[in-house]
């Protein structure tokens, strides 16, 4: 009976290195497809465990919540005239805004403006005010932010408007001293308010009733949730 052959372990040697070479490749290629699909759902904002691909966390702030909050959308102020349209109240023709008491000037080409070709002085032929309602959630906070400034033509330069929303109320002032209408010295306000209800109503009302047509100049107004 012949002898059976012993196999030769020099024979098996690379089979076995090939397939550990094999197992190792596909293992690699693999985890570089699963960390590329975990990095692509990260950048387009969806959650890589969810089975939905719904939106991630959600950032801080949100959407601008006002419309037209530089004033920009309105008739022309009288250009061929002194640059500024007296508004009563009631009036709507800036869009979004009502000028909810006494009276404000939409001032055109008159002075200098925080953003854009327009803003408002809130005395108009006396001490007024204007507000926009927009959609809010009850317990949320929200953050106002707005340029102030003051007409100089004349009387005292300490110019005070007050803000309000939701049943809560704050004063900021502004001095007029060493202004001119090429330099109004526009500077950045910010107030926060909570949300009492579905809809809110944000007003700016000048505080300053001397002299009764030079007041606080008001634009560039947002409204975020905080």
């Amino acid at each position: 009976m012949p002898k059976r052959r012993k196999r030769d372990r020099r024979s098996v040697l690379p089979i076995v290195l090939l397939c550990v070479g094999v197992v190792l490749f596909l293992g690699t290629v693999i985890t570089v497809l699963v960390l590329t699909t975990n990095r692509g759902s990260r950048e387009k904002g969806t959650d890589p465990t969810s089975s939905t691909g719904g939106p991630g966390p959600s950032r801080p702030g949100g959407p601008e919540l006002l419309v037209n909050g530089s004033f920009e959308d309105g008739p022309e102020p009288d250009a061929g005239g002194p640059g500024f349209t007296p508004l009563e109240a009631g009036s709507t023709v800036i869009r979004g805004w009502t000028v909810t008491r006494g009276s404000v000037d939409y001032i055109g080409p008159y002075w200098q403006h925080a953003d854009g070709n327009r803003s408002i002085d809130l005395n108009g032929n006396e001490p007024g005010a204007i507000a926009q309602t927009f959609r809010t959630t009850p317990g949320k906070k929200y953050r106002v932010t707005f340029s102030l400034a003051g007409n100089t033509c004349e009387g005292p330069t300490l110019k005070v408007v007050a803000v309000s929303a939701a049943g809560q109320r704050a004063e900021f002032t502004f001095d007029a001293a060493g202004r001119s209408y090429p330099d109004m010295g526009w500077v950045t306000k910010t107030w926060e308010f909570t949300a009492s209800a579905a809809e809110t109503t944000l007003e700016f009302e000048s505080a300053t009733p001397d002299p009764p047509a030079c007041g606080p100049a008001l634009d560039k107004v947002s409204v975020v949730e905080v």
